[in-house]
């Protein structure tokens, strides 16, 4: 493993359509990363008409869940501006350790729009004449993006201990944090320094513009 990968989405939205981008693009990452289990279902979006692929695995099911509604219930309760969830995969040594710094980061920089915004923005958009898929086509290929990191490099994923006792339900140990970013300012500072890191890792998606 000569490098570890490191991904940066941010995307601007309501909280419904946060929640959806969320869950699609975290399922994603999962079927991909999970190699050991090939137990999998077609899923269906909640908002937006796109069909895709999800683990069938209930503990991470519940996990992806449970994060989710944290994040809702953080902007719900707490004036942010937004909300950085960092998913990080680390490798597997044995049954019993992992390895202390991760090989893939995840961050996902989630900016909750205003309702005066949304309006603004929607009003233009019905102004113009501009369809309603056009949404749904942003979102399509912003996953396509994601898969595309998920698989833009072939030498730094670590090697697979096809003896471990958990590769039924788990190839890598993962940890998922979440930070409270309160202003605009703080965002853009975040945003500057992980493009300064690297440009091409960056994607960056918002429905409203």
């Amino acid at each position: 493993m000569s490098e570890y990968g490191e991904y940066t989405i941010t995307f601007e939205d309501d909280i419904l359509e946060i929640k959806e981008i969320l869950e699609l693009s975290l399922n994603i990452i999962f079927f991909h990363r999970y190699l050991g289990n090939n137990d999998y279902e077609e899923a269906q979006s909640k908002l937006n008409n796109i069909s895709f692929v999800k683990l069938k695995n209930e503990k991470l099911s519940k996990e992806l869940t449970n994060i989710i509604n944290e994040i809702e219930n953080d902007f719900k309760n707490n004036n942010l501006y937004a909300q950085k969830l960092t998913l990080s995969f680390y490798e597997i040594k044995d049954d019993k350790q992992t390895s202390k710094s991760p090989w893939e980061i995840w961050n996902f920089v989630l900016i909750l729009s205003k309702k005066e915004d949304i309006k603004e923005k929607n009003d233009l958009k019905s102004n113009n004449g501009e369809i309603e898929n056009d949404k749904e086509n942003i979102i399509r290929k912003h996953l396509f993006k994601i898969i595309e990191k998920l698989n833009d490099k072939h030498n730094y994923m670590p090697n697979i201990n096809i003896n471990t006792k958990n590769l039924n339900e788990e190839t890598f140990f993962h940890n998922i944090k979440i930070d409270k970013i309160y202003t605009k300012e703080d965002y853009l500072s975040l945003l500057n320094n992980y493009i300064k890191k690297d440009q091409e890792s960056v994607l960056v998606i918002n429905h409203l513009k």
